[in-house]
Order: structure tokens, then C-alpha cells, then sequence
């Protein structure tokens, strides 16, 4: 069971850890060219999906009494992905082709051959080679405990459905047994590599738009297939962001209390009865974005490159009111050009 719930508690971190990296990329597209339009459609449909596979993830924890803690599964970066065998440290920056690629080897396919990808008797190790092979190993570790625990007349799976709550998908199904959690992460592993690394059989912009399921990897792998974007397009930004200082860091220390109320409305929704989702977080989102947009507009000297928030978590911050001092810290030109209403922000959870 020790084994079990680091993989399932892993599951969260994985699904986390790409989603700072990814609104990165999406933030730093600012330009209106047809295909700065197209890059920044696609980054966007992989960062809602990310935020459904969190969520599932977290379904199947609650399900199986683990329960949710989305501070300790916070990244900070640069870091590595979490459990892949290479190592292969991910950053925060612009949406470079470098970056893309490094996001095509998060969403790595596990190979060509469906029949592979659908195999769930990969033992449980300490690293994988891709995303596919850690969610197979954990859905055999599932497999097998469940039937020991079937065979004495029990089940692992007990935790009340009123505890897990729909954010991010258009259609919500509850996570109580064997069959709903395999089937939660085979959403998970489909929608992020695909079936295989081909290309889909229509072009990315027509599968869209309709039934057809087109992987994060397929999307990312369009992106950097086009090529560099216009240099209008994109701002530049330094992977190796020195420290920031100033308005700047004090923009930032906003940005990241915004962030981590985000997180914690978020732990709170898939952890309690509590609904802690809706207008609320709808808000945050709001100032968390613009707050983000915003500072990439602005420059560090003496290199040029566009400033980038760290998306750093701080478990001290607990609510609106929190963030009424880091408003009150930026200048009165940051302020205006946020359009930052106090009122609204103490009033928020």
C-alpha cells in the first residue's frame, strides 16, 4: 500500500507539474498572426485538459481514502519530471521551440502500438520512461491489491463521492471503484500521448473541432512542426530568470499569493463536501492571468528579456484578505494598469 499511494499521490504531482510550464508558454503568445493565434488555441486546450487530469487525479486519491494535498504537491522549477527515468529538467519560459520540445517529452508516447499503451502488467518502479508507462505500473499496482483485497471480502475503495467535485470538465464521473479509476487514468494517458506518435488522420485544426482526439502530444508537435514563431509573436523570455526586485517582485509576490489561493480553493474543493469552486476561483483566476499578462509586458535590464512570474506556492497565504497588502505594495502605476478593486479581493474565501 506504501507503494501505492506515492504512485497515486504522484499521479497529482505529475499532472501539477505541467500546468505552471504550460500557462507560461501561454502567456508569453501575444501577438495576433494566424499562427500565434493557432499556437495559443492549442497551449490553452492542453492546459484545460491538464487541469481535468489533475482533478481526476485526485478523484481516484479521495476515492481511496488517501485524500489531496496540493500545497506538498506544489512544483517549483526549474525541476525535473517526476518519475521519468532521464531526469529531464522542465523551466518556466516563453513558447520556444525548445520549450515545446521539452513539452513533447513530457507527453511522450510510450510507442506506435496501441496494444502496448493498453497493457497494465508493467511492475511498479522507481522511474519510467514516459507518463504512459508510469500510469500502466500504477494501474497493475491497483489491480492486484484490489483483488487481494476482494479475496478477503473487502475493497480499497471507500471514500464518499460527495468529496470529489467537477472544475475543469464538461462532463463529470465519480471515482468509487476499480473500473472508475482505471478508467480515469486511461483518460489521463490518452488525451496527453495518444494512441501513437503518428500525426491524426485529419489536420489538428479540423479534429478540434470535432469528435476526433487529438493528444497533447500531436498538439504541441503541430506547434513546433510550424516552426519559430514571428518574433512579434512571442515575448522573450529568460529561462534563467535572475531574481526580481522592485515593482517586479512585488508584482510577482501578488501574482504567487493569487496563485496559492487558487491552490488551496482547489485542495479545499476536491477534499471536502465544501464547495469551494465557482465564482470564487473564477475571480482568482481573473487576477492570477492578468497579473501574469501583465508583467510579461515589462522588461529586465539589462538583458531585455520579458519578465515571467515564478508561480511560487505560500501555504501562508489563506484568502482575499491576504491580498490586500501585496496590492497596497505595488506602485501606483501597476496599480492602474491592473485595475485591482480591494473590495472584491478581501471579500474573496
Amino acid at each position: 500500500m506504501v507503494e501505492l499511494e506515492r504512485h497515486v499521490r504522484g499521479a497529482i504531482e505529475l499532472e501539477f507539474f505541467t500546468i505552471p510550464p504550460y500557462l507560461t508558454a501561454l502567456y508569453s503568445i501575444h501577438g495576433t498572426s494566424a499562427r500565434a493565434v493557432t499556437a495559443s488555441r492549442l497551449i490553452r486546450s492542453v492546459v484545460v485538459e491538464e487541469m481535468l487530469h489533475m482533478e481526476l487525479a485526485c478523484g481516484v486519491a479521495n476515492a481511496l481514502g488517501f485524500g489531496v494535498d496540493l500545497g506538498a504537491a506544489a512544483p517549483s522549477y526549474p525541476a525535473s519530471i517526476p518519475f521519468h527515468t532521464d531526469e529531464p529538467r522542465v523551466g518556466l519560459t516563453g513558447a520556444t521551440r525548445d520549450q515545446l520540445a521539452a513539452f513533447m517529452l513530457v507527453e511522450l508516447p510510450t510507442g506506435d502500438d496501441p496494444d502496448r499503451r493498453a497493457r497494465h502488467d508493467l511492475r511498479p518502479k522507481p522511474r519510467y520512461d514516459t507518463i504512459g508507462e508510469f500510469y500502466s505500473a500504477l494501474v497493475y499496482g491497483l489491480v492486484v491489491l484490489e483483488t487481494l483485497a476482494a479475496d478477503s471480502g473487502s475493497s480499497l475503495f471507500y471514500a464518499p463521492r460527495g468529496i470529489q467535485q467537477a472544475a475543469f470538465a464538461n462532463h463529470f464521473e465519480w471515482v468509487y471503484d476499480l473500473d472508475t479509476a482505471i478508467a480515469a487514468y486511461e483518460t489521463i494517458v490518452a488525451e496527453g500521448e495518444g494512441a501513437s506518435a503518428s500525426e491524426p488522420d485529419v489536420p489538428i485544426g479540423e479534429a478540434l473541432q470535432s469528435d476526433v482526439e487529438v493528444s497533447h502530444f500531436a498538439r504541441f508537435e503541430s506547434v513546433w512542426r510550424d516552426g519559430h514563431l514571428d518574433a512579434g509573436d512571442v515575448y522573450d523570455i529568460d529561462p534563467d530568470q535572475p531574481p526580481l526586485v522592485g515593482r517586479l517582485r512585488a508584482l510577482d509576490d501578488l501574482f504567487n499569493a493569487g496563485y496559492s489561493i487558487v491552490v488551496n480553493d482547489l485542495e479545499a474543493a476536491f477534499s471536502t463536501e465544501t464547495d469551494r469552486l465557482g465564482t470564487g476561483i473564477d475571480h482568482m483566476l481573473s487576477l492570477v492571468q492578468a497579473t501574469a499578462k501583465y508583467m510579461m509586458t515589462l522588461q529586465i535590464s539589462p538583458n531585455g528579456c520579458h519578465v515571467r512570474p515564478t508561480f511560487r506556492y505560500d501555504a501562508n497565504v489563506r484568502g482575499g484578505a491576504d491580498l490586500v497588502a501585496y496590492v497596497r505594495a505595488l506602485d501606483e502605476v501597476d496599480r492602474d494598469e491592473l485595475r485591482i478593486d480591494e473590495s472584491d479581493l478581501a471579500g474573496a474565501r
